[in-house]
């Protein structure tokens, strides 16, 4: 995916999340219950719609969208071969950008620009195949982390990986 579009996706992404988390009613207990799914999942999903939209013969398929990807995950995405494949987060959505930007949400306090962001610097996808997550579910994001090498988790797990150049696609 070009630059160009990586900044469109992550400007539309950060404009609907930013309206999704202003407009949730955090003091209302049942409502944040009802809603806990629908928080974890609004990123991923609206990310693989946006990205599909913008990625030519994507086959609406999450697996092509991906920033970076393994070389077994490639040669599987290359044959149309999508069992045990993995969609992944390079780093986790959760801890750094869900929870800071609900938290700010939850005060008033925060702004599109903000979200922006945070997605722009997390927000990272990866496709791996299913015995390479496996690896990587055993490791953690370092301790000491210096939030700047977005591949120190895939490192530490002796996972290589690539970018992902979907020029295969317009074949």
């Amino acid at each position: 995916m070009s630059v160009n579009y990586r900044n469109e996706i992550l400007a539309q992404l950060a404009e609907t999340y930013y309206k999704f988390l202003t407009l949730l009613d955090y003091y209302d207990e049942y409502f944040m219950v009802g809603i806990k799914e629908g928080k974890s999942k609004f990123l991923s999903n609206l990310n693989i719609y946006l990205a599909c939209k913008n990625i030519l013969n994507s086959k609406n398929n999450k697996y092509y969208t991906t920033d970076f990807v393994t070389e077994k995950a490639l040669h599987q995405l290359m044959k149309e071969d999508h069992k045990h494949l993995i969609y992944e987060h390079i780093i986790p959505k959760q801890r750094f950008i869900q929870s800071i930007c609900e938290n700010l949400a939850s005060k008033g306090e925060l702004k599109q620009e903000f979200v922006f962001n945070q997605l722009n610097k997390y927000l990272w996808t990866a496709t791996v195949t299913k015995a390479e997550d496996y690896l990587l579910s055993r490791t953690k994001m370092p301790n000491v982390w210096d939030t700047s090498n977005l591949l120190s988790r895939y490192e530490a797990a002796n996972i290589t990986l690539i970018e992902h150049d979907k020029s295969y696609l317009l074949n």
